[in-house]
């Protein structure tokens, strides 16, 4: 048997998400799926569908609704495991319920200069903090870094505070 979700503004669904097994055994299964790329302070309809060699089974249209969708925020924390090329930067993202990316800023002056990791890291889409973490390598022995947490999501940006570290000889 294989699953998925219809989901949408109304009962006529629109979209749905990728089949997933749910294996072949006669007891129920406890299946989720998580919905991406929906519309802040939005009602949506969704059922769950399932298929076998016996036919398709839909299940109850139930609804919810996304939360209003705000800026990010973006917190620093402290750098820790400072050596002389590296540190890690902690902090906590809060995706204020729409898809968020993170990613640190650091440099030897607050105009930064750097980022990582390149390619920005996934802090989700809900409404409570999230605790990150971001490795800098490559950094210069004894010389002291600035750094910040950014977030980003459909709404815009936000930047934590600026912090700073030195690394060791």
């Amino acid at each position: 048997t294989t699953y998925y979700v219809e989901y949408g503004p109304n009962t006529t669904y629109r979209s749905q998400t990728g089949p997933v097994s749910a294996g072949s055994g006669a007891a129920a299964v406890p299946v989720a799926v998580t919905l991406l790329d929906l519309a802040a302070s939005t009602t949506y309809h969704y059922r769950y569908v399932a298929t076998n060699e016996e036919g398709t089974s839909n299940g109850a249209d139930l609804t919810f609704t996304t939360v209003a969708g705000a800026l990010p925020a973006a917190t620093t924390g402290s750098a820790s495991a400072v050596s002389s090329s590296s540190a890690l930067i902690a902090g906590f993202v809060n995706p204020a319920g729409l898809d968020t990316t993170y990613h640190v800023e650091y440099g030897p002056t607050t105009t930064y200069g750097s980022t990582a990791p390149v390619t920005p890291a996934a802090a989700g889409f809900g409404a409570a903090d999230v605790p990150v973490t971001v490795a800098l390598s490559g950094l210069s022995a004894t010389t002291t870094y600035h750094f910040r947490l950014v977030a980003t999501n459909a709404q815009g940006l936000s930047q934590g505070l600026d912090g700073t570290f030195t690394t060791l000889a």
